[in-house]
């Protein structure tokens, strides 16, 4: 699962980088299974349950794990399609910048 596969480099973002604000959308249709990943994985950024993919149609989000970086005014930046490894130097270079 795509998701999962980026989850550790996310945390580790998170982590070493406390001032970027993440948000997690999770589509998945069971709460008590998005609970448990949440607490399995260790998550300790912001996660949003959305069963109905309210969010995904509001961005046109048509692949997972979809990632959108918006600045400070709200304005969509850049969009990264699948999974990336967010502590590459390229990616952590570009979110300082």
């Amino acid at each position: 699962m795509p998701c999962v596969e980026e989850l550790p480099s996310l945390l580790e973002l998170h982590h070493e980088q406390p001032n970027l604000a993440i948000l997690a959308v999770s589509i998945d249709d069971d709460r008590a299974a998005y609970s448990s990943f949440i607490v399995r994985h260790h998550v300790d950024f912001i996660t949003a349950f959305d069963p109905t993919e309210s969010a995904a149609k509001l961005y046109h989000t048509d692949m997972w794990p979809e990632t959108y970086v918006i600045d400070r005014q709200g304005i969509i930046r850049r969009k990264f399609i699948g999974p990336q490894e967010w502590t590459s130097p390229e990616i952590v270079s570009y979110l300082k910048s």
